[in-house]
């Protein structure tokens, strides 16, 4: 299939190890939640559940409460080093139909095929691709900041988690919401940093 516009995020890969894969999964999917504003959210690994038309292996299995009413969300988490295709995605749909869930998510180390992104869209799932945290910097780069900005940038670096999880947008076929780490994370980051350039106790 040819893909709609050149996107150098289709092919970025996070070299991730497979226990920090699962961490930031679950952390994504605790922010998810939060972004959403569900309540009563739980996150099962590895759950196998069954329907009318067989059993169905699920990497994630969220739960969450709405006016008395319990919601499921499936998750597929896939550390690829190729961008997702368009199978991948429909044959989550196809569970999601089956086990009667509400929301489907996709979660991957790379990026996503148009035809993935084409089909998510029309069936409202969410992507959602980690990507190193080194990646913004060197784009930021590019603008050549003044000395005392590219420091602060480095020291902020520090405080903040290795990988970055971006929601892709339908429409434009690219990873534009930052979901995690979270805005919260990036401002107590941000403080701790300040006050470290502050603060003359603190080698420089």
């Amino acid at each position: 299939m040819t893909e709609r516009s050149f996107n150098p995020y289709r092919e970025l890969f996070a070299d991730m190890t497979p226990t920090e894969f699962e961490r930031y999964c679950m952390e994504t999917l605790k922010v998810y939640a939060e972004k959403d504003n569900l309540s009563d959210f739980t996150i099962l690994h590895n759950q196998k559940l069954s329907a009318e038309d067989g059993t169905y292996q699920i990497d994630i299995l969220c739960r969450f409460t709405v006016a008395g009413m319990t919601f499921k969300i499936l998750v597929e988490c896939k550390k690829y080093k190729h961008p997702v295709e368009r199978k991948v995605v429909a044959e989550l749909y196809t569970k999601m139909q089956s086990l009667g869930a509400q929301k489907g998510l996709v979660i991957t180390t790379c990026g996503f095929q148009s035809g993935a992104v084409q089909f998510a869209e029309k069936h409202g799932i969410a992507l959602a691709q980690m990507m190193n945290s080194y990646i913004q910097y060197i784009q930021n780069s590019l603008y050549e900041p003044p000395p005392d900005r590219m420091r602060l940038e480095y020291e902020l670096r520090q405080r903040l988690p290795k990988y970055v999880v971006m929601l892709w947008d339908y429409e434009l076929d690219f990873p534009v919401e930052k979901i995690y780490p979270t805005k919260a994370m990036i401002e107590e980051a941000r403080q701790s940093v300040l006050k470290s350039f502050s603060d003359p106790n603190i080698d420089k």
